[in-house]
């Protein structure tokens, strides 16, 4: 049992040195300077990516946005059905809605119930 123990401190006690050893030679290699800069570029780099994905969100709302067009295309739709006789609006009762014939336009009575 006590070599056991033994054998696992001496494993452990490797271990620590070669772990000791590592963190030295990164230490070595590296300074706090070229550290504390390369957080600074990171800190400004991501700061301009975070304005950037803004910017662009707001310009794909922007484009995606068809609150105007939808209410312009209602409006248009709503003078051809005046200029062909449609009334699109009323569909409780009796609707005019116009043919084309030779002559023109004509107005015929149409109900939609019966439809």
């Amino acid at each position: 049992m006590q070599l056991a123990s033994v054998s696992g401190n001496a494993a452990v006690m490797d271990a620590l040195q070669k772990s000791t050893e590592a963190i030295t030679a990164v230490e070595g290699s590296m300074s706090v300077k070229d550290i504390m800069n390369m957080l600074k570029d990171y800190s400004k780099e991501s700061e301009k990516l975070g304005m950037k994905q803004e910017m662009m969100g707001d310009a794909m709302e922007e484009v995606l946005d068809t609150g105007d067009v939808d209410a312009e295309g209602d409006k248009i739709y709503g003078q051809i059905c005046d200029d062909i006789n449609v009334d699109y609006e009323n569909d409780a009762g009796p609707i005019s809605m116009g043919h084309l014939g030779s002559g023109g336009v004509a107005a015929s009575k149409v109900d939609n119930k019966n439809l």
